[in-house]
């Protein structure tokens, strides 16, 4: 079984790195059902350390993951804010927001 799990762990690691993210709740509940059946009693403690240290490093990928995504949310909000909205100044100097309903196009020949 641990080798069922490193594995597992492998193609967790490999799905971040490619940023196949629709694979990770299959594998994710792959080794969640290895994990409840236990571990092979014959396993050594430097087996429980490498198994550890693979899933730390894949959690790492994880949150970098997630990270990411939640900068690349927060930048699209940002783009979309800038695309329908425009910052400019009244005459005595304070910050208006001018809305943009809707781009219209005026074809002039």
């Amino acid at each position: 079984m641990t080798s069922e799990v490193l594995t597992l762990l492998q193609a967790e690691r490999a799905a971040l790195l490619s940023g196949s993210f629709s694979d990770l709740p299959a594998i994710s509940d792959r080794i969640e059902r290895l994990f409840d059946r236990r571990l092979e009693p014959g396993i050594d403690q430097d087996g429980l350390q490498f198994l550890r240290d693979m899933a730390t490093r894949n959690q790492t990928l994880i949150t970098a993951a997630l990270d990411g995504i939640r900068d690349a949310r927060a930048r699209l909000q940002h783009l979309r804010t800038v695309a329908d909205t425009l910052s400019t100044y009244d005459k005595i100097g304070q910050r208006v927001d001018v809305t943009v309903t809707g781009l219209l196009l005026e074809r002039k020949l």
